[in-house]
């Protein structure tokens, strides 16, 4: 019975090997990439966008899009609406790439929607999305370095990441701004000189 049992173990771990191996296989990154949205960017058009003309992945006869996860619990989500890339992989496969020297992808807790039990490791790689109206707010308040908290709080959650900040609809912003500033004369009214009496 023990040597049973010591057969099955060795067994399992060639093939739990052999799927490691597999998996780490330029050709199988298709399968493994995921598409992580913040729940807040999920729910806007650009999101949409996102996950309509997302990269294709190529498998078999025909393209498919890379699978996307909608996340709440994304570290920054509930400041920012923003994404970024990652692939589930075999806890072997996920291990042996973290360990691997200049590695610079990074490790995972957050859950997987998908429920396929495989861990998460993420490129080191954000892209936020501001909208113009945003984007002038944060210029009204900081000219000099409008992006710097922005910036600080994805140093904290995200050290190793390089950022993207993807602006939506700053001409319509603009022009907004714009009307609004303009001084509105009320026609007909006679603008009188004042006297000194």
């Amino acid at each position: 019975e023990e040597q049973k049992r010591s057969k099955a173990a060795a067994k399992g771990a060639v093939k739990a090997q052999k799927e490691a191996d597999n998996s780490l296989k330029v050709t199988m990154v298709g399968r493994h990439m995921r598409l992580l949205l913040s729940n807040s960017l999920a729910a806007s058009p650009l999101g949409a966008a996102l996950v309509e003309q997302g990269p294709l992945a190529r498998g078999g006869a025909r393209d498919q899009n890379f699978a996307q996860e909608v996340h709440r619990d994304l570290p920054l989500a509930g400041r920012y609406r923003y994404c970024m890339w990652g692939l589930r992989l075999p806890a072997p496969a996920a291990a042996r790439l973290l360990a691997a020297e200049g590695c610079a992808l990074e490790g995972s807790s957050l859950g997987d929607p998908a429920g396929t039990g495989l861990p998460l490791v993420l490129f080191p790689l954000l892209v936020l999305a501001l909208s113009g109206d945003e984007l002038l707010r944060l210029l009204e308040a900081d000219s000099t370095a409008p992006l710097a908290a922005l910036y600080g709080d994805v140093r904290r959650e995200h050290p190793s990441c390089s950022v993207v900040v993807y602006v939506v609809g700053l001409e319509e912003a603009l022009r907004r701004r714009e009307r609004a500033n303009k001084v509105r004369r009320v026609p007909g009214r006679v603008y009188a000189p004042r006297t000194m009496g």
